[in-house]
């Protein structure tokens, strides 16, 4: 099974996730191998600051190029003008305050929907 950095960096997050889940236990002991998966997990976790920081930890220096298409993509995928990124670590800031939500006409639409159901089961 072959992984490529180009799905890696293109953030199809649920093909390369997939792809690592299928791995065998003795393939997760190369150290290379574990090094992505520890780099999946931490981007699946929202742990940024480790995904960031991980290039200075790379099993083998051909990660070096994979590690730079990696931040980038990271910075891209999660640019939000609230967020800051200081010595490796995002920093997020207060989020503003929203306009109230309207109410949700929830018993109206259960009547709705029940008579929805009502009507297919006669017509079935």
């Amino acid at each position: 099974m072959e992984i490529t950095d180009n799905s890696l960096c293109r953030t199809e997050l649920l093909n390369s996730t997939l792809k690592l889940e299928l791995l065998s236990a003795s393939a997760m002991e190369n150290n290379c191998i574990k090094h992505a998966v520890e780099l999946e997990q931490s981007f699946m976790e929202g742990a940024y600051n480790r995904v960031l920081s991980a290039r200075q930890t790379v099993r083998h220096e051909t990660y070096i190029y994979f590690m730079d298409l990696l931040t980038k993509t990271v910075r891209k995928y999660h640019e939000h003008p609230e967020w800051e990124i200081k010595n490796g670590f995002v920093i997020f800031q207060k989020a503003k305050e929203s306009a109230p939500c309207k109410e949700i006409p929830s018993l109206q639409l259960i009547n709705r929907t029940d008579s929805y159901v009502r009507e297919l089961e006669r017509i079935v």
